[in-house]
């Protein structure tokens, strides 16, 4: 790939999709604070790219906030966009050469109607559908098969690391917390990678896995970039297998 952050990641296929597309026109789709999305608008500059512009959708007004500030800080106004929108609800008013979703897609409960809004706004076969994004059973729960393993290991680890950090409490037993039942969080974990990768064409695909886990209140995680649509997209979905 030839690529070390997530910003890079990004900005590569975008700086490609401009060029090819002839569209300076950019998405960001659930952008949360904006600040991946600041990250890849420095990075394509760094890359020679000037004429942008990288229009951020969140509907969370005190997250559009914090973007708003940080985009001024860092003298992108103009460039990077925050713009309040429902994502559920959303509708392609321009054709642009990418879209970006970096962690958003596993919160969104419109999935199929996202993706025919995304397939619909890139602007031809040059468009591209970047994403980062998790796989997992929906909640951020461990699946059966992986639950058995860490119940198991539940039972003979010391009481000091079974010290949930965030709760401030020891948990004598692994909760298999499911965090869909409050907001969106993880709710779309085990769809939105199917549905990405209907009628697709695959431009690459890339791998990671490591196995701490719920064992150290990380992830254990993988990567692969499926497709979207019949134009070339580029998918680097952080796959959580629990």
């Amino acid at each position: 790939m030839g690529v070390e952050t997530i910003a890079d990641f990004y900005a590569v296929h975008f700086k490609t999709a401009i060029a090819e597309s002839r569209n300076s026109a950019l998405l960001s789709v659930g952008a949360g604070d904006c600040s991946v999305e600041i990250a890849v608008a420095k990075r394509l500059r760094e890359l020679g790219v000037n004429d942008f512009t990288l229009t951020c959708l969140e509907v969370s007004p005190h997250l559009l906030e914090r973007a708003e500030a940080a985009v001024a800080q860092d003298g992108l106004r103009g460039v990077v966009v925050p713009t309040r929108v429902d994502i559920n609800r959303w509708r392609p008013s321009h054709q642009v050469a990418g879209v970006m979703a970096n962690h958003s897609l596993h919160h969104f409960v419109e999935l199929e109607q996202i993706f025919e809004g995304i397939k619909q706004c890139m602007a031809d076969e040059a468009g591209v559908f970047v994403t980062n994004d998790r796989i997992d059973r929906n909640g951020h729960m461990r699946w059966p098969e992986a639950l058995e393993i860490v119940e198991s290991i539940w039972g003979f680890m010391p009481y000091k690391y079974k010290h949930n950090r965030q709760l401030e409490r020891i948990e004598k037993t692994f909760v298999n917390w499911d965090c869909s039942n409050e907001g969106f969080e993880g709710g779309q974990g085990t769809r939105h990678s199917p549905l990405a990768e209907q009628d697709v064409r695959l431009r690459v695909v890339l791998g990671f896995w490591r196995d701490r886990g719920c064992l150290c209140r990380s992830r254990i995680r993988t990567q692969s970039r499926p497709g979207l649509g019949k134009r070339p997209i580029v998918c680097g979905f952080l796959a959580v297998i629990e």
